[in-house]
């Protein structure tokens, strides 16, 4: 009961986080197609 586990996708393109801070702001749509 001490960790958590996150699943999700594989996504081509390289790192969410590094493209948030590249962006500063995604809108939904460009967060579910990055």
């Amino acid at each position: 009961k001490k960790y958590i586990y996150i699943v999700m996708d594989y996504c081509e393109g390289g790192e969410l986080f590094a493209r948030i801070v590249e962006e500063q702001t995604l809108t939904e749509a460009e967060a579910g197609s990055t």
